[in-house]
């Protein structure tokens, strides 16, 4: 019966044209999956109509594991819990998570769900040209979100730890922070800024984008470093096949 399983699976990827989606004969990959991810707008959120976790990388997501044919559960979690959870449970997977050099070795970077475009945002009234050499010599203030990766961007780019203020993750605090005077600037991905201004209907124009992060990012839907080899090596292989026929 093994066998004629190992057959099928090697049929089904002729047909498909990629033999990666073979899963290794001695490996199974049939336990539950836990996906945790947050509130975090537009790539993933709570629907207020249907109550479902919505959003462009849940929709990725949804299908690539549906693709893979793996039994799944998405949570949404405070982003502090989500990634104690995901690093504690070896069957389980986070997203949108932002890789970064720092994070390379933390994860199994499985999905990429879009590229991050992190700029340095301050108030439109402060003429002021922001440099990456000023941001390191502690020329401004930053304030960013607890736990969120912005926190160590800014850590990244220079900036004195006494520079920067962490505010409590209510999504908006770091803009507040830095439109009330008490911070220079906060980072934001460009659509994630834009998403979450409008939402809010605080005008766009009172801040200015200026310099770009000049560190290697992107939003990913990543896994426990321990999770299976015949799981994450399944999730590839069917993100590979929809990439492919996009």
């Amino acid at each position: 019966m093994r066998i004629l399983q190992l057959f099928l699976l090697y049929c089904l990827s002729v047909l498909l044209g990629n033999d990666s989606i073979i899963l290794y004969a001695s490996e199974e990959a049939n336990e539950k999956i836990v996906v945790y991810t947050e509130d975090y707008p537009p790539f993933n959120f709570v629907d207020p109509d249907s109550g479902d976790i919505a959003g462009y990388a849940t929709e990725k997501v949804r299908s690539v594991l549906e693709k893979a044919g793996l039994e799944y559960e998405i949570r949404m979690l405070p982003w502090k819990r989500a990634i104690r959870s995901v690093k504690s449970n070896e069957n389980a997977l986070i997203y949108t998570l932002v890789r970064t050099p720092a994070r390379e070795s933390m994860y199994r970077w499985l999905v990429s769900i879009a590229p991050a475009d992190f700029h340095v945002f301050m108030r439109a009234d402060d003429l002021r040209v922001p440099t990456y050499e000023a941001l390191k010599a502690g020329s401004y203030t930053a304030s960013c979100i607890v736990k969120d990766i912005t926190c160590d961007l800014l850590i990244a780019l220079g900036i004195p730890s006494e520079n920067i203020t962490a505010v409590p993750n209510d999504k908006t605090g770091d803009f507040k922070l830095t439109m009330a005077g008490r911070t220079d600037i906060f980072l934001s991905d460009s659509e994630t800024f834009k998403f979450l201004r409008e939402q809010d209907n605080f005008d766009t124009d009172l801040v200015k984008r200026t310099l770009r992060v000049n560190i290697q990012t992107g939003f990913y839907l990543a896994g426990n470093l321990n999770m299976p080899k015949a799981t994450w090596q399944r999730i590839i292989a069917a993100n590979k096949i929809l990439t492919a026929n996009d």
